[in-house]
């Protein structure tokens, strides 16, 4: 394995981490999930992966239209 897999293994749990933190009520917990999906971001710009940058970024811009946005 390398770091392209780990990339990409590391994006699609940033993710799932993101909306886990956005999902759960106690502030603790929202606090551990955004904490790790922040250090998974980190391994990804460490990764020097282009493609894990690209999926990164392309994550970001589909988790910013799935928000439930409200007025």
């Amino acid at each position: 394995m390398d770091n392209n897999c780990l990339a990409i293994s590391m994006v699609t749990t940033v993710g799932v981490a993101f909306f886990l933190g956005m999902g759960t009520v106690p502030w603790w917990q929202r606090l551990i999930a955004f904490f790790c999906a922040a250090l998974m971001m980190h391994v990804v710009m460490f990764s020097f992966s282009r493609g894990g940058m690209l999926a990164l970024a392309l994550t970001g811009v589909v988790s910013f239209i799935l928000i439930p946005k409200k007025p």
